[in-house]
């Protein structure tokens, strides 16, 4: 596992090193800028979800899974 570590962190330092290479600077400013685009059309759509009202049984229930998700994951552990 130690291994697997030690090769994800060096290719995410060669990763970072690309970005900085002249040939391929645009690439990454184009790939961040479609990017922050991107969030900003997905901002405008979850705030139409938000605003819907939930009712006292949905709510419940969202709370049931999430706590039935969290159990899980903690006896997983």
């Amino acid at each position: 596992m130690l291994t697997v570590n030690e090769a994800a962190d060096g290719f995410s330092e060669n990763m970072k090193a690309l970005q900085g290479n002249y040939f391929l600077k645009g690439y990454y400013k184009r790939k961040a800028k479609k990017a922050a685009n991107d969030k900003v059309a997905q901002d405008t759509t979850s705030t139409n979800d938000i605003n819907r009202d939930l009712d006292e049984d949905e709510l419940r229930a969202i709370i049931a899974d999430a706590q039935r998700a969290l159990d899980l994951k903690n006896s997983k552990e």
